[in-house]
């Protein structure tokens, strides 16, 4: 199933230390709870204010943060509202609103959500580097896809690593959506790391869910 979502920065700069304790969640159901959390603000202050929900985000939202059992959504203050466009963000007036939220329990990449499963699972951390590695090489091979960077040397100058890492690592923004699933469920065999995933991928997405599959058989 495909499904949008926001992930955490940090996370996907492998600053897993300051990701916080919410580090995905669904896009859809946040954006849907924050708008009508704020359009029932309004609206009790003033019956008759209506927006679409772009106007409603700009005109009215400075930021929202995301907590384990709460949505926190920073209103900008109907009197700084007209002056905004004059006023740096430190200066505006904002009110606080607090939305009742509990984060659920799921792990996702690149628009797949899996529900947590009840086979074996890889270790949490050994997973989270992988999809931190699979993210980062993706990232990697869009630059020079889109011109920013000319070699891997240059990826490698701009991210302060060894070229020989770098160049071991693209490889991973190929992995096959179907083997990345079985890492976000933590299915993939538990001695795959980042290291062996680079080194053994194939070209082929067959080959490579063979690959891992016949790995993770001769492994259980």
């Amino acid at each position: 199933m495909r499904y949008r979502y926001y992930v955490s920065h940090a996370l996907l700069q492998s600053r897993k230390e300051a990701a916080g304790s919410v580090t995905r969640v669904p896009a859809p159901e946040i954006e849907q709870l924050v708008l009508d959390g704020v359009r029932a603000r309004l609206q009790s202050a003033e019956p008759s204010a209506a927006a679409a929900d772009r106007d409603l985000v700009e005109r009215h939202i400075d930021r929202v943060i995301v907590r384990p059992q709460a949505v926190e959504v920073r209103l900008i203050s109907a009197g700084s509202t007209e002056l905004s466009g004059e006023l740096t963000p430190c200066e505006l007036k904002t009110t606080t609103l607090r939305l009742p939220w509990a984060a659920p329990n799921f792990v996702a990449v690149k628009g797949i959500v899996h529900e947590p499963t009840v086979r074996p699972a890889m270790n949490p951390e050994t997973r989270d580097a992988l999809l931190a590695a699979i993210v980062k090489a993706r990232r990697w091979i869009e630059d020079l896809r889109l011109g920013r960077v000319a070699t891997l040397a240059e990826i490698a100058d701009r991210e302060g690593l060894g070229e020989r890492h770098v160049r071991l690592s693209a490889p991973l923004a190929f992995v096959a959506p179907r083997l990345v699933a079985t890492i976000v469920d933590g299915t993939a065999p538990t001695d795959l790391t980042v290291t062996t995933l680079a080194q053994r991928l194939p070209y082929s997405w067959t080959n490579q869910e063979r690959r891992f599959r016949d790995i993770g058989t001769a492994n259980s």
